[in-house]
C-alpha cells in the first residue's frame, strides 16, 4: 500500500466526507504562508469594493473591466481577502497568516465569524493551507443548501458594510481570544439554531429559548451578579440529605437532582433584569423571552388560532439573540430590531460593559444593607 501511495500512481474509488492531498507548488506561484478557502456560490456579504480585471493576449491588454464583489480588510496585521468569481459560482477567501493566526485554526475562526455574521451555514467546500514550496488541499463535503430561517444581524435596507465587517472582525477576535481549533460553545449553539430554523416554530423557538440561555451564561460566566439568590454549597448538601430521606425519592430522584442543581446558580431573571439595565436588550425581549420560554420548555403547544403571535415571538427572540452575542464579543453599531408593525429594520445598538466581579449592589443603592 505505501509502495503504491508513493508511486504516485494509487487511486481510491468511493464516498469521502473528506479527501487530502499535498502537492507540489507550480512555477510563478506566489501564494504562501497563507490559507485559501473555497466556498460553492455566493456568500451574501455586503461588499463595498471593486476591483479591475483585465485580461491580456500575450503583451497586448484586450479588455479591462470593473467589478464587484471583492472586499478586503487589515484584521490586526494580517490581510483578509473575499473575492467572487465572475460566474459567481465560487467565493475565494484569502487568509494571511501572522503569529497566533495561522493554520489550523484561522479556517475555522474564519468560518465561524462568517456563519454568524451572514445566519447561514456557509461551510468552505476546499481548504488550502499555502507553503514556500508546496499546498496541503482538503476537500470536504457540505450543505447543498447554507440557507436558514434566521436574519443576519445586520440584515436591512440601508449600506451596512462598515457594521456588517466590524462585527465580523469583532467575531474573528472572539475566536482568536479562544484559541482553539474548536468552534466555541456559542457557534455550535447557533449552528443548532440555524438547523432548527427550517422546521417548525415550535422548534424554533424552544431552540432560541436555549440559544439565548447560554449566552447569557457564558456573558455571566465568573461573575458575582445574582450570587445572593444561590444557595451555598454546604446548605445544597445538606438539603439533597434531607431530601433522600424521601419515602417516594427514588421515583422522582433524576427530576429532583435536577432542579436542586439550579439552586446554585443565580435566577435568569436577575440576569435579564441586569441586560435590560445595561441596554443589551429591550423590556420587550426580557417579556418576550419570559412569556415563549415558560410557556414551551414546560410542555405548551404552539396555538394554530395564534400563530401570528408566536411568529413575531420567533422575530423578537431573533433580535435578542442577535443582540446578546454582539454584546458577547464586544460589539457596538448598528443592528437588526423587530417591530410589530414596522417589522425589521437597524439601529443604534450602544450598550454598558458589565464590570468583573460587579457587585450586584452597586447600580442599586437602596439594596444595599448596613
Amino acid at each position: 500500500m505505501f509502495d503504491l501511495g508513493s508511486s504516485k500512481q494509487f487511486m481510491v474509488y468511493g464516498e469521502f466526507s473528506q479527501l487530502t492531498v499535498r502537492i507540489e507548488k507550480a512555477n510563478g506561484d506566489t501564494k504562501h504562508d497563507m490559507t485559501e478557502l473555497i466556498f460553492l456560490g455566493q456568500l451574501k456579504l455586503p461588499y463595498a469594493e471593486r476591483y479591475q480585471e483585465t485580461i491580456h493576449r500575450g503583451k497586448d491588454k484586450v479588455s479591462t473591466k470593473w467589478r464587484r464583489g471583492y472586499h478586503q480588510f487589515d484584521y490586526k496585521g494580517a490581510a483578509v481577502t473575499f473575492e467572487e468569481s465572475e460566474d459567481q459560482k465560487f467565493t475565494r477567501v484569502l487568509i494571511q497568516h501572522r503569529n497566533e493566526f495561522k493554520p489550523p485554526c484561522v479556517e475555522n475562526w474564519v468560518s465561524e465569524a462568517l456563519r454568524f455574521v451572514t445566519a447561514k451555514r456557509f461551510h468552505p467546500r476546499m481548504v488550502i493551507r499555502h507553503f514556500d514550496n508546496d499546498a496541503l488541499v482538503f476537500i470536504r463535503e457540505t450543505y447543498s443548501d447554507a440557507t436558514t430561517g434566521i436574519l443576519s444581524p445586520f440584515h436591512g435596507k440601508f449600506h451596512i458594510e462598515k457594521d456588517a465587517w466590524e462585527g465580523f472582525g469583532a467575531y474573528l477576535s472572539k475566536c482568536e481570544e479562544n484559541n482553539t481549533w474548536e468552534f466555541m460553545r456559542i457557534s455550535d449553539s447557533f449552528s443548532e439554531l440555524m438547523a432548527a430554523s427550517t422546521g417548525t416554530v415550535q422548534g424554533l423557538l424552544i431552540s432560541l429559548c436555549t440559544y439565548i440561555e447560554g449566552v447569557i451564561e457564558e456573558l455571566y460566566r465568573d461573575r458575582v451578579k445574582g450570587i445572593e439568590d444561590c444557595i451555598t454549597s454546604d446548605k445544597l448538601s445538606e438539603l439533597q440529605s434531607y431530601v433522600k430521606e424521601w419515602k417516594d425519592y427514588p421515583i422522582v430522584e433524576n427530576r429532583i437532582r435536577g432542579l436542586l442543581s439550579m439552586l446554585t446558580k443565580p435566577p435568569t431573571q436577575t440576569y435579564l433584569r441586569d441586560l435590560v439595565e445595561r441596554k443589551v436588550i429591550k423590556p420587550v425581549h426580557q417579556n418576550v423571552w419570559n412569556e415563549v420560554r415558560q410557556y414551551l420548555m414546560h410542555g405548551g403547544l404552539v396555538d394554530r388560532s395564534k400563530s401570528n403571535d408566536f411568529w413575531h415571538y420567533s422575530n423578537h427572540l431573533i433580535c435578542m439573540a442577535h443582540r446578546l452575542t454582539l454584546s458577547f464579543i464586544g460589539y457596538q453599531g448598528r443592528v437588526l430590531y423587530y417591530d410589530d408593525v414596522a417589522g425589521y429594520g437597524l439601529e443604534e445598538f450602544k450598550w454598558d460593559p458589565i464590570h468583573e466581579n460587579e457587585d450586584p449592589n452597586v447600580n442599586n443603592p437602596s439594596q444595599q444593607t448596613e
